[in-house]
């Protein structure tokens, strides 16, 4: 059995599972996916707060609307001082790879 990828042309032999397992670690210890990785944590946890407001028995829009309000305020600031932003997200990068 084969899967093909729709937006790639790979084509992985699931009977060969080892070899599945080389792609995909090669995949997730490539720098590119490292530093994305270390990005989109970042926007993440500016999600969290927002998250917790809907998802909560009792939400308060109110509450959530003005965690929106700080995240749209944050990503607004981190957008000004894009520079030193890309350079911490490198820097966390750089130092994850370094501990594979």
């Amino acid at each position: 059995m084969s899967i093909q990828l729709s937006r790639k042309s790979l084509t992985w032999n699931l009977e060969k599972p080892e070899s599945l397992l080389v792609i995909l670690l090669a995949s997730i210890s490539s720098f590119d996916f490292i530093v994305t990785l270390q990005a989109m944590a970042k926007l993440s946890a500016l999600l969290v707060n927002v998250s917790r407001s809907l998802q909560a028995p009792g939400n308060d829009i109110m509450q959530a609307l003005d965690d929106i309000r700080l995240v749209e305020q944050t990503i607004s600031a981190m957008r000004s001082n894009i520079d030193n932003e890309f350079g911490t997200v490198y820097s966390s990068a750089v130092e994850l790879a370094t501990r594979l």
